[in-house]
């Protein structure tokens, strides 16, 4: 059983193990073999029995969690501020556990000399590296389990456990001793070798070294790594340092001799305990704040400001602060916005600023939830604090600012029937909502002009005069398809055999002929026909052209659909007025498509007596 503190235990290997994991197989018999074997929970003083798989991102195992973190922390890798001792311990493995595991697995490598698979993933493989590089840290030996050796042992020990010695259970008599290099071959006296990887002289950085004894006869260490100072043992000095090597049980104690001065580590360690450690906070603004966009509109001004405490004299007006900010929004989470086609709609702002104060400048209107993270850097120490569960909510304009910003009453009347002129879900002329106003049909329309086809934009979602502004560019393509529908029906073969048709029955009652024309859209006309586009014109009329093809809720998309006018028709013959007979001419009429006869599955069919019925 493991008397290590629960703090300074080695990672459990198995636990982080699948049945067939793609890092490293396992037999789920293995787990249980070495406890009975061994009369233990574990090789890690942990119960093995149960493969768990690898830790991961959102991983709910807290107390491996919590391992894994202090072993990063010790290493010197960065986790941010939080936990209880603003170290980054806190049970969570997010986005900085995930991004310290990446940049372990980039500098350290498998124990067969490969290196590690970068995936941000603590496997059985990158738990063994992090267990074999916390030794001189946490605990004096660790023993990589023989399952990833093929049955070979591989033991990392401190340097004082070297110069007390290596005792092996059946070790036999060592006779010769090689060269001076990394790798030294002794021959036992049964005749068969024994290859020994002598690892370089000790480094402060590194405070522990690795011994690899290739020999599957030779078992695992026993808990009382010692020398034996009674037995014959030999002396070799060398460049690697001084080897020890006796008879019986002990077969190889490496010791360093030169200490070599560090290199500079690319993540500072923790400062010792008796050493101050600063604490990066924010101070504003809190969590759970809510600001406004206004109803100009424009970006709420957001005063953030950060402070570095546990340190005399304070630092930071000096210091270097990076800013992140970062707005999310989703319009699936409002009502009426599951179907709005730009569902995600993000904003991302970093600026970096000399002492604690930040007032971000936006180039957007964006609202959603606000979240804050500041970073610095003080005395080597990476700190980062974060704010979260901030809102950007949206607020209404003022009715005469509508009113001002569309050029004439009838997109007015539009505004008012669309959406009472509110952008955002919130009382009218100043009201406050954190979502903006889609449409009830769930078609995704957003905002004062009820913007659907083409599908709003995140500034048109937001913004709110740049909705207006997309609502008339809408009514002016839907005017000019209006103004264009009188050549349409002259030009459809459908339209040249009704006149034909009129004409027949004209020689048939013995009349002349006529040259028919059809007038022009007056004003009014042309006006409620636009109001009709804007709405979306839909549905089949005379001169309708069939395509085959079926829009985005199931329709059959229609050349020349139905428009708010048609040819006026008595029966199946066209209806003419102010017939001369003597200059053989007449004139065809139109008429309002009766709000019964527009399709009643496909905008509003009475839209155009609304919006007419509307206080602009």
């Amino acid at each position: 059983m493991s008397t290590l503190p629960d703090e300074h235990k080695p990672l459990p290997i198995f636990r982080l193990c699948n049945k067939i994991n793609p890092q490293f197989e396992v037999d789920p018999a293995f787990s249980r073999e070495r406890k009975e074997s061994k009369g233990e929970e574990g090789p890690d003083g942990e119960d093995d029995t149960i493969a768990e798989g690898a830790l991961s991102f959102g991983d709910k195992r807290k107390d491996v969690i919590k391992r894994l973190q202090s072993m990063l922390r010790d290493l010197g890798f960065f986790l941010g501020n939080t936990g209880p001792n603003k170290d980054g311990v806190d049970e969570v493995f997010g986005d900085l556990t995930r991004k310290a595991v990446r940049e372990f697995q980039e500098k350290n490598k498998h124990v067969d000399g490969n290196p590690l698979k970068v995936d941000g993933l603590v496997g059985p493989i990158t738990a063994d590296a992090l267990n074999r590089k916390v030794v001189g840290l946490w605990y004096d030996k660790y023993e990589t389990p023989k399952e990833m050796t093929n049955g070979k042992t591989f033991l990392t020990v401190t340097s004082k456990r070297l110069i007390d010695g290596l005792e092996f259970k059946n070790g036999d008599k060592i006779e010769d001793v090689g060269t001076k290099t990394g790798t030294e071959r002794r021959t036992r006296t049964d005749g068969r070798a024994a290859f020994v990887n002598i690892p370089p002289p000790l480094r402060a950085e590194d405070q522990s070294s690795e011994v690899q004894i290739f020999d599957t006869e030779l078992e695992s260490a026993g808990e009382g790594l010692r020398f034996e100072e009674d037995k014959k043992k030999e002396r070799i000095t060398n460049e690697e340092g001084v080897i020890k090597v006796a008879q019986g049980k002990t077969l190889l104690a490496l010791v360093g001799r030169d200490v070599i001065p560090a290199k500079p580590h690319a993540h500072p360690p923790r400062a010792p305990p008796s050493s101050p450690l600063p604490i990066l906070e924010i101070v504003s603004p809190a969590p759970g704040t809510r600001f406004a966009i206004t109803g100009q509109p424009a970006m709420p001004v957001i005063n953030a400001e950060a402070r570095i405490t546990g340190l005399n004299p304070d630092p930071t007006l000096t210091t270097s602060f990076e800013w992140t900010l970062q707005i999310r929004f989703q319009a699936s989470g409002c009502p009426n916005g599951r179907q709005v086609r730009n569902n995600q709609i993000d904003l991302d702002l970093v600026q970096t600023v000399t002492g604690g104060r930040f007032t971000p400048s936006f180039s957007s209107i964006r609202g959603g939830t606000l979240t804050l993270i500041v970073r610095a850097t003080v005395n080597r120490n990476h700190l980062e604090a974060r704010v979260e569960d901030i809102t950007i909510a949206g607020t209404n304009p003022d009715r005469a600012d509508v009113r001002a910003a569309l050029p004439h009453d009838t997109l007015r009347r539009i505004a008012f029937v669309e959406s009472g002129r509110k952008q955002f879900n919130a009382p009218e002329n100043g009201g406050i909502g954190t979502c903006p106003l889609f449409s009830r049909d769930n078609l995704g329309g957003a905002g004062i002009m009820q913007l659907t086809v083409p599908p709003p934009t995140p500034d048109q979602i937001w913004n709110w005069r740049e909705n207006v502004a997309g609502g008339i560019l809408k009514f002016n393509s839907s005017l000019g398809v209006a103004r264009r529908y009188r050549a349409v029906v002259l030009a459809s073969k459908e339209f040249a055999a009704d006149v034909d048709r009129f004409n027949q029955a004209r020689r048939t009652a013995g009349m002349p002929e006529l040259a028919l024309t059809l007038p022009e859209f007056t004003p009014d006309q042309l006006d409620d026909d636009a109001i009709r586009g804007y709405n979306g014109f839909a549905g089949t009329g005379r001169y309708s052209i069939c395509t085959n093809r079926k829009d985005r809720n199931g329709n059959i998309i229609f050349l020349f659909p139905l428009h708010e006018f048609r040819v006026a028709m008595n029966g199946n013959d066209l209806r003419a007025i102010n017939i001369n007979n003597t200059a053989r001419t007449g004139e065809l009429v139109w008429e309002h498509v009766p709000v019964r006869e527009r399709p009643q599955n496909s905008g509003n069919p009475n839209y155009v007596n609304d919006v007419r019925a509307a206080n602009p």
